[in-house]
């Protein structure tokens, strides 16, 4: 139920947003966008239909190891 209370949120807030931006409303319309961006990135990857993972979750975790090891190896001493 959570997920779909976001997803509703996120179809308002982008509604929002082409409304304001048709408006020329430019300030708020930065509000909505930080707001909508806020909304998007505490969304969780769900796994596909079979349970696997999908090639998106499987390309982010990838990025997100490879920024880890980069970290590693900057934070080691020379």
């Amino acid at each position: 139920m959570e997920i779909y209370n976001r997803f509703s949120r996120l179809q308002h807030l982008t509604r929002k947003a082409v409304r304001l931006a048709q408006d020329g409303a430019l300030q708020d319309l930065n509000a909505t966008l930080a707001e909508l961006q806020a909304l998007a990135h505490r969304f969780t990857a769900l796994p596909d239909s079979c349970g696997r993972e999908s090639l998106m979750q499987r390309e982010a975790r990838r990025l997100r190891e490879e920024e880890e090891i980069e970290q590693s190896f900057d934070n080691m001493p020379v």
